[in-house]
């Protein structure tokens, strides 16, 4: 995977408290940085999916069809119009 590089800037204050933490978690502050972002912007992106996915395939979701014998003419009429346009 392609990496870039980023420059960030602190004020003083900020960063001493960064560098803190970045202790207190044995990491460095560019690590502290960089799990920050992926907790706040990443993985909250990847849980809406998944709560997304899991409300689509919930058990809970009541999905209605049509009786087999409407769905199989549906089906068959649109193959034929397709067999018919080519």
């Amino acid at each position: 995977m392609q990496t870039k590089r980023l420059g960030v800037v602190f004020k003083q204050p900020e960063f001493e408290i960064l560098k803190e933490k970045a202790k207190e978690e044995r990491k460095s502050v560019a690590e502290l940085i960089r799990t920050a972002v992926e907790e706040r912007y990443l993985l909250s992106s990847k849980r809406e999916r998944m709560k997304a996915l899991n409300r689509l395939f919930s058990p809970d979701r009541e999905i209605h069809f049509p009786p087999w014998g409407e769905l199989k003419k549906e089906l068959d009429e649109e193959v034929n119009r397709e067999v018919e346009t080519h």
